[in-house]
């Protein structure tokens, strides 16, 4: 039995680097693509930081302080780096839990894609909703909470939400390998 074979044109001009470039692009953008529309992640991973905020720093604390700092300022912090840590423990951990319970990860291992860019695109995941809920919280304290704060210290939000990602995505990912993917708080379909 024979089976017909589609050759596909390879750009010769492309060096070896701009081909592992454009993978890594590609499986970060489909990584960030797939996150946004699993409505479960996305709309807990967004929801919960920003609905805490607005529960506990714009409505139940309004005009309160803690010495010289405003209270919607003070939560718009914590409630920012709790959202990033949680895209980025459960976004990595139930991604690859969910990925090995349906086999995709023999499937990354059996292609030629290299194997940094399934870990950086779910790294990559967690920092765009880092920025998302930090960008999100930021202008909610802003306009509702009447929080004043200079371009440079929304900068330092973003940064440290960004960087402080990586860690709990170390973390997430442990986690998906060390417990059964049914532990994970997800069941394989």
């Amino acid at each position: 039995m024979s089976t017909p074979s589609v050759s596909l044109p390879i750009d010769s001009s492309a060096s070896p680097t701009s081909r592992a470039i454009r993978i890594f692009l590609t499986e970060i953008r489909y990584e960030v693509l797939r996150a946004l529309r699993t409505r479960a992640f996305s709309l807990s991973s967004i929801g919960f930081p920003v609905m805490f905020y607005c529960l506990f720093g714009l409505m139940m604390n309004r005009n309160e302080t803690i010495g010289t700092v405003a209270v919607a300022k003070y939560l718009l912090g914590g409630y920012a780096i709790f959202g990033s840590l949680g895209a980025a423990i459960f976004g990595i951990g139930v991604g690859v839990a969910l990925d090995r319970s349906a086999g995709w990860l023999e499937l990354k291992q059996a292609s030629p894609m290299p194997p940094l860019a399934y870990v950086l695109s779910k790294l990559c995941m967690a920092v765009a909703f880092s920025l998302i809920i930090v960008s999100i919280l930021t202008l909610l304290g802003i306009s509702i909470g009447h929080v004043r704060i200079a371009p440079l210290a929304f900068v330092r939000i973003l940064a440290i939400a960004s960087l402080g990602a990586a860690p709990f995505c170390c973390l997430g990912l442990a986690m998906a390998f060390l417990v059964p993917p049914t532990s994970a708080g997800v069941s394989p379909t």
